[in-house]
């Protein structure tokens, strides 16, 4: 009978793991020169998970020029502020972003940096593919993370 009954526990565990969905944690933020939504978001700073999923996301951008813009996201999650900003440039054909910040989740704020050639897309078109990327500063006490799931993000839009 214990035999019968630990088989059934084990049953039910192995049934209540299969059934799980994951939870997503879709975004959509805007302004009038840059739009951005995932199907799932999040930021790893300093090996905690920060997700935005909060009342309030201060979403601003810097207007730039046809050559330069930005998208900055501010709100207070776990008792500390969270930022992420994009800064995006381009050439009069494409866009991109060469850098983007994260914070670093403490309650003494500073940056984590991402460096590279990210999001690059044709002038009037987003970019639409799955996104992670590890901080590349290495200089930093912390580091980082950001992933999105089919994230479509689109600089540059008409002024």
């Amino acid at each position: 009978m214990n035999r019968l009954f630990a088989l059934f526990v084990m049953l039910l565990i192995m049934l209540s793991t299969c059934s799980k969905e994951t939870v997503k944690n879709p975004v959509n933020w805007s302004t009038n020169r840059v739009s951005l939504e995932a199907d799932d978001f999040f930021i790893i700073a300093a090996d905690d998970t920060f997700y935005a999923n909060v009342d309030t996301v201060d979403v601003d951008s810097d207007p730039g020029d046809s050559a330069y813009c930005t998208l900055e996201l501010i709100w207070q999650e776990k008792n500390v502020e969270m930022r992420l900003f994009i800064y995006f440039i381009s050439d009069g054909t494409d866009w991109w972003s060469e850098e983007f910040r994260t914070y670093n989740g403490q309650h003494q704020a500073d940056w984590i940096y991402y460096y590279g050639t990210f999001f690059k897309s044709p002038l009037g078109l987003p970019y639409t593919h799955n996104f992670e990327q590890a901080s590349s500063d290495t200089g930093n006490t912390y580091t980082g993370k950001i992933y999105f799931e089919n994230l479509r993000l689109q600089a540059f839009l008409a002024q």
